[in-house]
C-alpha cells in the first residue's frame, strides 16, 4: 500500500510538472508568435536591456498602409536584368545605403557595394549568419563579407531567426529595391527570381528602414577572414 502511495505521489508530481512546463511553453510561443520574432530573437533582444512591452511594441503584427509614388521598374531572372536592376540600385546611392540580405555570394554585386563605400557612401549590410558562415555555407559568403567589411562597409549577422531571409536595399532614404533576388550567382543566372525597385517612395523607404533599425539591434558583429 505504501509503495502505491508513493507511486500515486511520485506520478502526481511528475503531472504538476508536465502542465507547469506546457504553461511555459505555450505562453513563450503565443507571444514570439503575436511579436512577429522567433524565441531566440526575443531573447537576444531581452538581453540587449529590451523589455518585454517595449518588444512587443517594437515587432507588431501591424501592416504599414504606404501611398504609391513614383517610377516601379521590375526585372526578372535567370539572366532577365534582374542583377543588372539591383546594381543601378547599389550605383545610385549618393550617400546612405542599407542592405538585408539571405545569401550573398554574388562578386558583381560586392563590387558595386566595394564601389558605393569607396566614392563615399555610408553602406550598412545585415546578412544572414547561417547562410553566408555555417557549417556547409562554403568558403564564397565569407569572402564577399570580408572583402565588404575591409572595403568600409559596415558588415553584421543576425541569427535571431531561423533564416533572416530578407532581401532589401535602402538607398539615400527615397528607393527601395526588394523581391525575391537574393544576392547570389544561381538567383542571376540560374533561379527563377523577381526584383522590384521603387525609385522615389520615401514613405515606402523609410517603413523599410525601421524593419533593418529593428533587425540591426539584433545582429551581431563580424569578423572579417579569408
Amino acid at each position: 500500500m505504501l509503495h502505491r502511495n508513493k507511486l500515486a505521489i511520485s506520478f502526481a508530481s511528475i503531472m504538476r510538472t508536465a502542465v507547469v512546463l506546457a504553461v511555459t511553453v505555450l505562453g513563450t510561443s503565443a507571444f514570439a508568435r503575436d511579436s512577429g520574432l522567433g524565441e531566440k530573437a526575443l531573447q537576444l533582444a531581452a538581453s540587449a536591456g529590451a523589455g518585454a512591452k517595449a518588444v512587443r511594441e517594437a515587432f507588431t503584427n501591424s501592416a504599414t498602409p504606404v501611398q504609391a509614388q513614383g517610377q516601379i521598374e521590375v526585372a526578372f531572372s535567370p539572366n532577365l536584368g534582374a542583377e543588372e536592376l539591383v546594381i543601378r540600385v547599389t550605383d545610385s546611392a549618393k550617400k546612405d545605403l542599407r542592405v538585408m540580405a539571405y545569401a550573398f555570394t554574388s562578386s558583381k554585386i560586392t563590387s558595386a557595394l566595394i564601389r558605393a563605400a569607396k566614392r563615399g557612401v555610408n553602406v550598412y549590410l545585415l546578412a544572414d549568419e547561417k547562410q553566408n558562415l555555417g557549417v556547409g555555407a562554403g568558403p564564397k559568403g565569407r569572402a564577399a563579407l570580408s572583402a565588404l567589411s575591409l572595403a568600409g562597409v559596415h558588415v553584421r549577422v543576425v541569427d535571431a531567426y531561423p533564416i533572416f531571409h530578407d532581401k532589401v536595399q535602402i538607398s539615400d532614404g527615397r528607393v527601395l529595391q526588394t523581391g525575391s533576388f537574393n544576392y547570389s550567382d544561381a538567383a542571376a543566372k540560374r533561379n527563377s527570381e523577381n526584383v522590384i525597385v521603387h525609385w522615389d517612395n520615401p514613405e515606402l523607404a523609410s517603413a523599410y528602414a525601421e524593419h533593418f533599425a529593428r533587425n540591426w539591434k539584433l545582429s551581431k558583429a563580424f569578423n572579417p577572414s579569408f
